[in-house]
Parts: C-alpha cells; sequence; structure tokens
C-alpha cells in the first residue's frame, strides 16, 4: 500500500441549462498494459457514466416531493453543494439580489 499513484480518473461536471448537464471524465495512466486496456475501459466507464445518469433522473424526480435527505459526509459532499448552491440560486432570483456562492474554497480527495 502507499507509493505514487498510477492511475488518475477525472470527471468535470456542469449546469448546461435546467435539465441538462455536460460531462468530461479523463482517465490517465503510466502503465503501457493501459493501452491495451483502453478500449475496453472506456466502454466500462460510458456504461458506468449512463447509470449514473439513469440515478440522477430518479433522484430529480423523487426530490420534486421534497424528502428528508440522508448525506454521507466525505461520498456526498458535491451533492451536499450542489443543493446549497441551487437553493442560493433560487433565492437570489426570488429576492432580486446577485447570487452569492455559499461553498468556501475546499480540496477534496479520496482515496478507493
Amino acid at each position: 500500500m502507499g507509493g505514487k499513484p498510477i492511475f488518475h480518473l477525472l470527471t468535470w461536471c456542469w449546469p448546461i441549462d435546467d435539465t441538462h448537464c455536460g460531462i468530461v471524465h479523463l482517465m490517465w495512466c503510466k502503465h503501457p498494459m493501459f493501452l491495451l486496456l483502453q478500449p475496453f475501459l472506456a466502454a466500462a466507464v460510458r456504461k458506468f457514466l449512463d447509470q449514473d445518469a439513469k440515478i440522477a433522473v430518479l433522484q430529480t424526480e423523487c426530490l420534486k416531493y421534497d424528502p428528508p435527505l440522508l448525506w454521507i459526509d466525505d461520498s456526498d459532499r458535491m451533492a451536499k453543494w450542489y443543493v446549497q448552491m441551487k437553493r442560493e440560486w433560487a433565492a437570489s432570483h426570488k429576492e432580486g439580489r446577485p447570487y452569492v456562492n455559499p461553498i468556501k474554497p475546499e480540496t477534496l480527495r479520496w482515496r478507493s
């Protein structure tokens, strides 16, 4: 255990409009075997991201009923931020004031 990582994954998501978002997923690996596995990994990542998209659609439907939300601090941090920013965005428009980002800068790091 430990040492320098040889495999990196980065995922960016951003809102496009009220019902769509953009997503970019980047995989990078130092190991030469990665080039051989790349087509299979790309297909697996596509399937994984499609599953995430389907869950997001289901969650959106569920959130219309304003259920109580149970958060796991580390893994749900970005989801909590999204909800905070969405609430601030709605409040700023309703009150006719500029949007103020409620999220303080922070670097997130996970190991799995």
